[in-house]
C-alpha cells in the first residue's frame, strides 16, 4: 500500500473514532431519556392513580349530596305539614276565642239590658 493509501485510511480511522464518540453520547443521552421517560410515566400512573381516588370521592359525594337532598326534601315535607297543621289549630282557637267572645259579649249586653231596665 501507498503513503496515500494509509494517509487515506488514517483519515477515515480518524472520523470513526468521532463518529464512534459521537455515537457514544448519543447513546447517553438516549439512556438519559429513557430514565427521564420512565420517571415521566411512573408520575403519569401516579396522577392516573390519584384521579382515579378523586373520581370515586366524586361520585361518593355525589351520592352523600343525593341523600342529603332527599332529606331535606322530606323535612321540609314534614315541616310543611306541620305549619299546615299547626294554621288549622290557630284557626280553630280564633275561632273559638272570638265564639267565647261574642257569647261573654251576648251575656254582658243582656245583663246590661237588665240592669238598664231595673234602673229604669
Amino acid at each position: 500500500m501507498g503513503d496515500e493509501a494509509v494517509e487515506t485510511l488514517r483519515l477515515i480511522w480518524g472520523e470513526m473514532k468521532t463518529l464512534n464518540s459521537k455515537i457514544e453520547r448519543t447513546n447517553d443521552g438516549l439512556r438519559d431519556l429513557r430514565g427521564d421517560v420512565a420517571g415521566v410515566k411512573a408520575e403519569l400512573t401516579g396522577v392516573k392513580a390519584e384521579a382515579v381516588t378523586t373520581n370515586e370521592r366524586l361520585a361518593s359525594l355525589e351520592v352523600r349530596t343525593g341523600e342529603m337532598r332527599d332529606r331535606i326534601v322530606e323535612s321540609e315535607m314534614r315541616l310543611a305539614t306541620e305549619v299546615v297543621a299547626l294554621a288549622g289549630v290557630t284557626k280553630e282557637i280564633r275561632d273559638g276565642i272570638l265564639a267565647a267572645g261574642q257569647a261573654r259579649f251576648a251575656l254582658i249586653e243582656e245583663r246590661l239590658a237588665r240592669l238598664e231596665k231595673k234602673a229604669g
